[in-house]
C-alpha cells in the first residue's frame, strides 16, 4: 500500500501486523508519502522512504491511544505514532 500517510493511518486495522511502514525523510505530517511493504527486514530504504516502524508497533500505540481517547482524530495517531518512533514508548495524554 503506497501513500500518504493520513490514508495508512485511517487503515491501521486492516494492515497486516508483520509488514513495515515506511514514510519520506523530514517532519512527518499527515501529508508525508507513505508506504507499507512486507519487507525482509534488512531494508531500510523503500522507493525513497525510510524504514520508521513496523505495522504491529503503529497498530499497539493506535490500540494504546484508544484506550486513552475513544476516538481518536488522525492528528492524535500521528502524534501516538511520532511518540512511539522517538521514545519506544507510549504516548501518555492528559484527560
Amino acid at each position: 500500500m503506497k501513500g500518504v500517510l493520513k490514508e495508512i493511518i485511517d487503515n491501521v486495522e486492516s494492515l497486516e501486523w508483520d509488514h513495515d511502514l515506511y514514510v519520506a525523510e523530514g517532519e512527518l505530517s499527515l501529508d508525508s508519502p507513505a508506504a507499507v511493504i512486507e519487507d525482509d527486514g534488512v531494508s531500510e530504504t523503500f522507493e525513497g522512504l525510510q524504514y520508521f516502524l513496523s505495522v504491529q508497533d503503529v497498530q499497539s500505540a493506535v490500540e494504546n491511544l484508544r484506550t486513552q481517547i475513544s476516538n481518536p482524530n488522525s492528528g492524535q495517531v500521528l502524534e501516538a505514532i511520532k511518540h512511539y518512533h522517538a521514545y519506544d514508548a507510549f504516548i501518555q495524554f492528559q484527560g
